[in-house]
């Protein structure tokens, strides 16, 4: 595997919000003391999105927001819909709180791929 393919989903994983290319490129230039081009960052993401469109993972990686994320792929939204409610309705403290509107943001994000917002 690319290591620079490693390092950039790494980011897009722990991004809290959408990764945009040029901040990629810029933790890339700092990381490896190297002017990092653009290109190279697009091309690496295009393998990326592009290994995550295979069936066996259950997520994949999204151009929304402006930016890269990691979005459950919609054929498990309902498992993670159930999940989500469940911990909901048992009262799991603040996990609850903090999963619905990462789980909402999903569905808004998906939307707006679809051009649907």
């Amino acid at each position: 595997m690319d290591f620079l393919q490693n390092h950039i989903e790494s980011l897009i994983f722990c991004a809290p919000s959408p990764i945009t290319e040029e901040e990629i490129r810029q933790c890339m230039t700092e990381m490896f003391d190297a002017d990092i081009e653009l290109r190279v960052i697009e091309e690496t993401l295009q393998r990326i999105i592009e290994k995550y469109e295979a069936d066996i993972y259950p997520f994949g990686v999204y151009k929304s927001g402006g930016g890269y994320q990691f979005l459950t792929k919609p054929a498990y939204q309902a498992s993670i819909s159930i999940l989500l409610k469940q911990q909901f309705q048992v009262g799991s403290g603040d996990l609850g709180h903090h999963c619905l509107p990462a789980a909402r943001n999903q569905r808004r994000n998906r939307a707006n791929q679809r051009g649907e917002l």
